[in-house]
C-alpha cells in the first residue's frame, strides 16, 4: 500500500495505530502530532506532503475538547475545518488516499433509530459544527479515493477518556453518579484502528464517501461505568441521574447510536460488541512483581532460569545496565510496544511506569523477585545506588550495537555478580 502518514499520532487512536502498525509490515508508517507538525500551519503541512510524500493521509488529529470548544471556536475551527479543507486540497493535488475520522455530534441527538449516513446533519456545539464544517470542506474538494468515518464514544488504553476517568473514581471513590438518559454506543479505538486498516486497501472510490462506525449495541454512560467495574471488580456505587442533573456548557447529544450496515457491506468486515471490546481493552495487563529462581547461565542472547516458564513472554533479546552515571543511561523507555522483565543482579533502583492515567514506583534489590513491565507502560529508572546491575529482557530486538557491547560487559563481570 506504501507509506500512510497519520496525524494525531499520540491520541488515542493514533497510538492505537501504532500500536498495530508493527503487525502490518506491508505498510510504511509515518505519525506526527501537533509538537512534531500543527496542522493548522498550512505551508508546514505542504512542505511535509513533498518531503514525505505519502499516499495515504489518515487524519485522526482534531479538537475534541467539547466544552471548551465553546469558548474557543477559533481553535476548533482551525483544526476541525480549515485544517481538513488544506488536506482535501493536498490530496487531491498529489491523487493521495485520504480517510478523515469524524463524529456523531454532527447530527442533533435526538433521533429515535440510528442514524444513516444519508441523514441530514444539525450540529447543536461549537464542536460538532466544526467537524460539519470539516466534512463539507472535504465532500466539496472531493479528492477520489477519500472517506469519512464518523464514530462515537470513543475510548482506548491511551490518552483521556471515560473509561480511564471511571477506573481512576474507582480507586477514589466508593459511590459516584452517572447520567443514565443518553444513548449511545462506546467505540474501542483498537478496533476503530484495525477497520480502517482492513478497508484501507480496498478503498476505491470516485468520490468521497462517508461511512459509520462504531462497535455493536446500544448503552447508556450509566450502563458503560457499570460493565467497567463489574469486569475490574471494583466495588462502586453506581448512581444514575438526568442529564439536567448535571449541566455542561455544549449540550450533549441523547441519542447517538450509528448505523454501520454500509460500512459492513461495502468492505465485509465484522465488528464486536461493545461489552466484548470493553472486556479485551480492559484485559491488558498489568504490571507486577513476580518470584523467579536464581540465574544458571547466560547463552547467547537467551537467559535461563531454574524453570523457564517464569519468563512470561517470548524471549528476543537481552540488555544489561551498569555503572550508571547519575542515573541516566537508558533512564527513559519509550518503545511501549515492549514487554520487559527487569531484574537486578547487583545493587538496588527504582523503577517508576506510566500508564498513562498513574505513576507507580517500584524499588528493586537483588532479591529473587523480577518486574514484569507489560507493553503499552512507560518506565523510566532512577536512584540507582553505585554498584546497581540490572538485567532487562526485552520482547522486542534492540539495537545491535548497543547489545552487543551491554553484553560483552556482561560477560566481563558476571563472575563477579552474586544472585
Amino acid at each position: 500500500m506504501g507509506k500512510l502518514w497519520i496525524t494525531g499520532g499520540n491520541g488515542q487512536l493514533g497510538m492505537e495505530l501504532r500500536e498495530l502498525s508493527k503487525t502490518h509490515g506491508e505498510h510504511d508508517f509515518v505519525f506526527t502530532d501537533q509538537d512534531q507538525l500543527d496542522i493548522t500551519d498550512h505551508a508546514a503541512v505542504t512542505r511535509f506532503v513533498a518531503e514525505h510524500q505519502p499516499d495515504v493521509i489518515l487524519n485522526t488529529a482534531a479538537y475534541t475538547a467539547v466544552d471548551r470548544a465553546e469558548t474557543d471556536a477559533e481553535t476548533a475551527y482551525a483544526v476541525n475545518h480549515l485544517a481538513v479543507a488544506h488536506l482535501a486540497k493536498l490530496a487531491k493535488e498529489s491523487n493521495m488516499k485520504l480517510i478523515h475520522i469524524s463524529t456523531d455530534y454532527v447530527f442533533e441527538g435526538t433521533a429515535q433509530t440510528p442514524y444513516t449516513e444519508s441523514d441530514t446533519p444539525n450540529p447543536q456545539t461549537v464542536y460538532g459544527k466544526s467537524k460539519w464544517e470539516g466534512e463539507k470542506a472535504l465532500l466539496e474538494v472531493n479528492p477520489s479515493n477519500s472517506v469519512i468515518i464518523r464514530t462515537s464514544w470513543l475510548y482506548s488504553s491511551y490518552g483521556s477518556n471515560f473509561v480511564k476517568t471511571m477506573l481512576r473514581l474507582g480507586q477514589e471513590k466508593s459511590e459516584i453518579k452517572v447520567i443514565a438518559d443518553q444513548k449511545g454506543t462506546p467505540t474501542y479505538a483498537n478496533d476503530l484502528a484495525k477497520a480502517i486498516l482492513e478497508i484501507l486497501p480496498n478503498i476505491k472510490n470516485k468520490d468521497t464517501e462517508i461511512y459509520h462506525y462504531s462497535n455493536e449495541g446500544i448503552s447508556s454512560w450509566y450502563d458503560f461505568a457499570k460493565a467497567i467495574f463489574a469486569l475490574k471488580k471494583i466495588a462502586v456505587k453506581v448512581n444514575p441521574i438526568k442529564t439536567a442533573e448535571f449541566p455542561t456548557r455544549a449540550k450533549r447529544p441523547h441519542y447517538s447510536i450509528l448505523n454501520k450496515r454500509k460500512i459492513k457491506e461495502t468492505y465485509g468486515i465484522k465488528i464486536s460488541s461493545w461489552e466484548d471490546s470493553l472486556a479485551r481493552c480492559l484485559q491488558k495487563p498489568e504490571p507486577k512483581i513476580i518470584e523467579l529462581s536464581k540465574i544458571l547461565d547466560v547463552r547467547g542472547n537467551l537467559i535461563w532460569f531454574e524453570n523457564s516458564n517464569q519468563i512470561p513472554f517470548d524471549i528476543k533479546r537481552t540488555y544489561f545496565i551498569n555503572d550508571v552515571p547519575k542515573g541516566g543511561i537508558r533512564g527513559e523507555h519509550a518503545f511501549r510496544r515492549s514487554t520487559e522483565f527487569i531484574v537486578t543482579l547487583s545493587g538496588s533502583f527504582d523503577v517508576v511506569l506510566n500508564d498513562g492515567r498513574k505513576e507507580m514506583k517500584y524499588s528493586l534489590n537483588s532479591s529473587d523477585y523480577g518486574l514484569l513491565v507489560p507493553n503499552l507502560i512507560w518506565r523510566r529508572m532512577e536512584n540507582f545506588s553505585a554498584k546497581a546491575f540490572a538485567l532487562i529482557v526485552s520482547s522486542i530486538s534492540y539495537n545491535e550495537a548497543d547489545y552487543i557491547r551491554d553484553f560483552e560487559s556482561f560477560k566481563r563481570i558476571r563472575n563477579g555478580t552474586k544472585r
